[in-house]
């Protein structure tokens, strides 16, 4: 600007006055001038281009990371609810269990209690037995035949065991045992 205004100072004077070489001077000196302006100018464009480059930049970046966070944030709900879905499981694992012992225990107590109520089979005799032939079955009542080894001696009868008989041991026949 003020290049241009002494070169116009310069021009408007008479060119008795000036020498020869100071117009064309003067032109060179406002011409460099005028290109670092120029220059400037082009640095200046430049660097607001970087300036907003950079800035697009950063967003997109802190638009990556926030992405990342959120990513990161969804993985650990997911995780957690995981977790919490396999306590769940576990948890209902566990009440099955303890339903399945608690059922098996109470089958069990049932089991007992209809084994004491069955009838037990006693011999008068103190042996082994040497075999069994199933005879049949009524409702609950089961018909056998029962061969012994008996390692004591038999009452009066001569193998044969009656009603009410008496044995060595102070035991007495039960009522309804045929040989």
């Amino acid at each position: 600007m003020q290049q241009q205004r002494m070169l116009d100072l310069l021009q408007s004077m008479p060119s008795s006055q000036l020498p020869q070489a100071t117009i064309p001077h003067e032109q060179e000196i406002l011409a460099q001038l005028q290109q670092k302006a120029e220059q400037a100018r082009a640095d200046q464009d430049l660097a607001e281009a970087r300036l907003h480059q950079a800035q697009s930049d950063r967003q997109y970046q802190e638009y990556l990371h926030s992405l990342e966070l959120s990513k990161r944030s969804l993985q650990l709900q997911q995780q957690e609810l995981e977790r919490q879905n396999q306590l769940q499981r576990q948890q209902v694992e566990e009440r099955n269990r303890s339903y399945q012992l608690a059922d098996l225990e109470a089958r069990l107590h049932q089991i007992d209690a209809q084994l004491l109520t069955l009838a037990s089979v006693r011999s008068p005799f103190h042996g082994t037995i040497q075999r069994i032939k199933w005879q049949g079955q009524t409702d609950q009542n089961l018909v056998v035949e029962l061969v012994l080894l008996a390692h004591s001696a038999t009452p009066s009868g001569a193998g044969t065991v009656e009603d009410g008989d008496t044995f060595e041991d102070g035991t007495t026949a039960p009522n309804g045992i045929d040989e």
